[in-house]
């Protein structure tokens, strides 16, 4: 998940001196993150985080650097313990990514709770429509209403986009017997990452459990692999997941190409015998 949070960093550096620096995260998982510091470190390398946010505290192993800019080296660290939740935000199980339309960072608005959150078709209809969504909070125990997280504290990021009133929700319809995900007709804003053509913002033309079609200018190769962001959101924390060009479809009275996107399965470990 791609969400900016205020972290502190300290411990040793590759040439032994201590440190204590202020440094964000770039992305989030359930047992690591993606972070930007200033410092030079190394390989297996132990520091502690401290999350701004709830202010936990945790030591983490670098697992190696990842690039720089102009501001520092981003890192790739893992939690030396894999049950602490430092982000306080609730990640799903695998399992229940099997049915996903879209994943989303929501916040309960009662305790203000986060969890990575799978929704349905009918789910991010109802998100979209009414900017809220109501659901089971662990932590109130009670159904509370949600809506999408803010990438900050004391910032807005609710979804941007809205269903147009003469573009509703269709019933679903199989355009092939054997097809095995059923596509609904839904503009989503979606963002698209390739690593040739950057990033953009397009419009779904219908989505399913197992992928979506969309249009655009550019080109893009089937079994070109990009990163997909649905529902996407300018002010929200997006959560990007790898996907496929499956389909290529040029349109010969418009510039635009019609695609097809298919995610890129979880691959699980198989059960030992």
């Amino acid at each position: 998940m791609y969400l900016e949070i205020d972290v502190i960093v300290s411990g040793t550096d590759a040439v032994g001196r201590d440190f204590v620096e202020d440094a964000h995260t770039v992305a989030l998982s359930r047992h690591g993150a993606k972070i930007l510091s200033a410092r030079t470190l190394v390989p297996e390398q132990v520091v502690r985080i401290r999350c701004h946010k709830t202010r936990r505290e945790a030591d983490v192993r670098i697992v190696g650097e990842i690039g720089e800019d102009c501001e520092g080296y981003y890192y790739g660290i893992e939690l030396l313990d894999p049950d602490m939740d430092i982000w306080g935000i609730e990640f799903p199980s695998l399992a229940e990514s099997d049915m996903a339309v879209a994943r989303v960072l929501l916040e309960c608005l009662r305790c203000q709770r986060q969890e990575v959150t799978h929704l349905d078709v009918f789910a991010i209809e109802v998100l979209l429509a009414q900017e809220r969504l109501s659901r089971r909070c662990r932590r109130c125990n009670d159904t509370t209403l949600w809506r999408r997280a803010a990438p900050r504290a004391g910032e807005e990021a609710l979804p941007d986009v809205r269903l147009p009133a003469d573009q509703q929700v269709q019933p679903p319809r199989r355009t092939r017997n054997d097809r095995r995900h059923v596509r609904v007709h839904l503009k989503i804003d979606v963002c698209i990452r390739h690593p040739r053509h950057g990033e953009e913002v397009t419009v779904t033309e219908n989505v399913s459990a197992g992928g979506f079609r969309f249009k655009s200018t550019k080109q893009y190769l089937e079994g070109s692999v990009i990163d997909v962001a649905l529902p996407y959101s300018p002010a929200g924390a997006n959560i990007f997941t790898s996907a496929r060009v499956v389909y290529v479809e040029k349109q010969p009275t418009e510039r635009m190409t019609s695609y097809g996107v298919s995610y890129t399965p979880i691959r699980r470990a198989s059960p030992r015998a």
